[in-house]
């Protein structure tokens, strides 16, 4: 592991980024593709997925923590922690996801009215909210081992998963969507299927990669025994660390509510404006990333001064 701590920064941020770009054009290949079959399909989901970054956030509160624990007990070499903490880490995840999956089926059109969605629009994204929502398992899972492959360097394999889920993804879209091999076109629904199918299969392939890549073990015994002191240092590092995304995604959700009133075609032009500025953000937050794996590392190995440096050196 001596080489992740040496490592140029770009040669792991760059895979993170292609990945983050691949994992934000999911949901705006739906947006961009729904565009051909109608402007208020496009506000529907638009709307939708600004509630669904909430969900991804708390995802992504436990996968911080759990890629910076792992780099840290990776560049202290103690292998059966690393166990401990994956299981743990997907275990957490996939109750949370069932639980905010059970929210969205139950209470979808309660929490669409409270975003003050127009009425056609709710009707219309009802089914994907359902299914995109209902079934997010499918991306904590895939999130989840994602920050393990990057944890350990291989930040190739979750750029891979993420190409898969997209490719599957448009095919999908433009069966539902433009009605192609002689298909139904089932607009919203469609797209919400097709999703759901590309991360669903995309789950699985990222699993598979974790195990054969990672040598990770499901062991019961560690969730048996209560895992207190690792769930005390992801909520110690992930809760500061997650903050400032929370206050953004916060924000941005109190001006989605603010734009749905004012009518189908106001929040059509913020999805599409939030399409574009998306890009923006991603490189910074892969640097951000990829220094978070080399700090972790040095700090697990005890190389608390070199940390530091090369913290300052990427802020620089």
């Amino acid at each position: 592991m001596e080489n992740i701590k040496e490592k140029n920064l770009l040669s792991l941020a760059i895979p993170i980024f292609f990945e983050l770009l691949l994992i934000m054009i999911v949901g705006n290949i739906d947006t961009i593709m729904l565009g051909y079959y109608s402007d208020k399909a496009v506000g529907a989901v638009g709307g939708i997925n600004q509630i669904l970054t909430i969900q991804n956030m708390i995802f992504g509160f436990i996968n911080l923590a759990t890629s910076i624990i792992c780099a840290q007990f990776l560049g202290a070499n103690v292998k059966e922690k690393i166990n401990e903490l994956i299981t743990v880490a997907i275990s957490l995840n996939t109750v949370l996801s069932v639980v905010m999956g059970g929210v969205f089926l139950i209470f979808w059109k309660y929490i669409l009215i409270k975003m003050k969605l127009p009425l056609e629009l709710t009707n219309l994204g009802e089914s994907y909210i359902k299914l995109v929502g209902g079934l997010c398992i499918f991306q904590a899972i895939t999130l989840t081992c994602s920050a393990i492959q990057k944890s350990h360097g291989n930040t190739q394999l979750a750029l891979y998963v993420n190409v898969g889920v997209n490719i599957l993804n448009i095919i999908g879209n433009g069966i539902f969507i433009f009605g192609w091999f002689g298909a139904l076109v089932l607009g919203v629904l469609g797209v919400g299927i097709s999703t759901v199918f590309s991360r669903g299969i995309g789950c699985i392939a990222a699993v598979i990669f974790l195990k054969k890549s990672c040598s990770f073990r499901f062991k019961l015994e560690y969730l048996k025994r209560f895992p207190k002191d690792i769930l005390k240092k992801m909520v110690v590092i992930g809760v500061p660390a997650a903050g400032e995304n929370f206050a953004w995604n916060m924000g941005q959700l109190l001006i989605m509510t603010m734009i749905n009133t004012m009518g189908t075609d106001s929040i059509v032009a913020r999805t599409y404006l939030m399409l574009i500025s998306g890009f923006a953000l991603t490189f910074s937050i892969a640097l951000g990333q990829g220094t978070a794996i080399q700090v972790g590392h040095l700090v697990g190995a005890k190389k608390v001064e070199e940390a530091y440096a090369k913290g300052l050196k990427s802020l620089k």
